[in-house]
């Protein structure tokens, strides 16, 4: 079993952008953007990170480990931009100018490392 936390302390953004018509045919194409289409920047991240997995001893110095772990955001990914004119709460009361934004996404991720020991071996 694992936990802490994901801290990123700088992001960068890098895509393809292809524009194709209602058949698929490929209308323009640009290469390595900076920027996305949905927001002008993604904001630094903090996670709580809570996974488990096997750990395989491989000799005396190296484990073999695999992690399957839930993340989850503590700040929002970005900003949208995008703001609805009148929505409605569960109660039935409105929510004028309410803001649309990927906030608190859970997510899951997954990995293997091969950790070696120094020194001496127990």
């Amino acid at each position: 079993m694992t936990g802490g936390f994901d801290i990123s302390l700088g992001n960068s953004y890098k895509s393809t952008l292809e524009i194709r018509n209602s058949s698929g045919a490929l209308l323009s194409k640009s290469d390595n953007g900076s920027r996305s289409i949905l927001t002008n920047s993604f904001y630094n991240q903090f996670n709580l990170v809570l996974g488990l997995g096997p750990s395989i001893p491989l000799g005396k110095s190296f484990i073999l480990k695999g992690v399957l772990a839930g993340v989850v955001p503590f700040s929002s990914i970005y900003d949208s931009g995008l703001s609805v004119p009148q929505i409605y709460i569960p109660s039935g009361a409105p929510a004028p100018n309410a803001q649309i934004n990927l906030r608190y996404m859970p997510f899951l991720t997954y990995g293997i490392s091969l950790e070696y020991r120094f020194g001496k071996s127990e």
